[in-house]
């Protein structure tokens, strides 16, 4: 019979700030490129979550195409996610990035955080819409006054009470388009590929994307 080791128990709750960082656009990203250009950019990603990062904050793992990152404190957490949203501004090949934050109690277990902190972190990632930091009160409320502006309440999937939530500003991006079939950004300077849909024109990757949006603009548009 096979002995098992019991394992360690989960540590005592801890206050940290979990934020969740990921590829908005990233279904659409494979479905225009590929499976081994999704797994390339994903791979890239990785790397620019774990580049200067300041003291006090580390990257947990990937889960998909979300980085689950931990600091020890909220000036900390903005410090290392505004880091990662500039770096990756820079290259207008990479996709928009988006992300949650929230601060409260974690506990580890083998290495990974538990928590309603970790799970609500999560939920707020997902409200987010390309190019956005969204973050609760328990993060901005040790920021300046001025390092964010409330969005309004929301309903977050399996949490009971609404959340109160803010963006935290960063500096103007650079200008550039974006696809509407992958999603990915695009400097107005480079050759690509534009069309005229509903006497608006759109700018696109590829050809491939081109034939993609003319075929079926409406799967990719969401307009009044």
């Amino acid at each position: 019979m096979a002995i098992h080791e019991i394992p360690p128990p989960p540590s005592e709750p801890n206050p940290a700030v979990v934020a969740f960082v990921d590829l908005a656009g990233f279904t659409a990203v494979t479905e225009a490129h590929g499976d081994a250009h999704a797994v390339e950019l994903v791979d890239i990603f990785e790397v620019n979550l774990t580049q200067d990062l300041p003291p006090g904050g580390r990257l947990v793992k990937m889960i998909g195409d979300a980085g689950l990152l931990v600091f020890d404190d909220a000036p900390t957490a903005v410090t290392g996610i505004l880091r990662i949203v500039t770096r990756t501004s820079n290259d207008l090949t990479f996709p928009e990035l988006r992300a949650g934050l929230h601060q409260g109690p974690v506990i580890w277990r083998h290495g990974d955080p538990y928590g309603s902190t970790v799970n609500i972190a999560s939920r707020i990632a997902d409200q987010a819409v390309g190019g956005q930091i969204l973050a609760t009160a328990s993060v901005v409320d040790h920021l300046p006054p001025e390092g964010a502006i409330a969005v309004g309440r929301r309903k977050l999937k399996n949490v009971a009470a609404e959340v109160d939530l803010f963006e935290i500003t960063t500096a103007a991006p650079p200008s550039y388009y974006i696809d509407p079939v992958c999603q990915m950004r695009l400097s107005a300077t480079d050759v690509m590929t534009a069309v005229t849909v509903r006497s608006r024109l759109w700018h696109l990757c590829s050809p491939k994307c081109a034939g993609l949006f003319l075929a079926n603009p409406d799967a990719y548009l969401r307009l009044p």
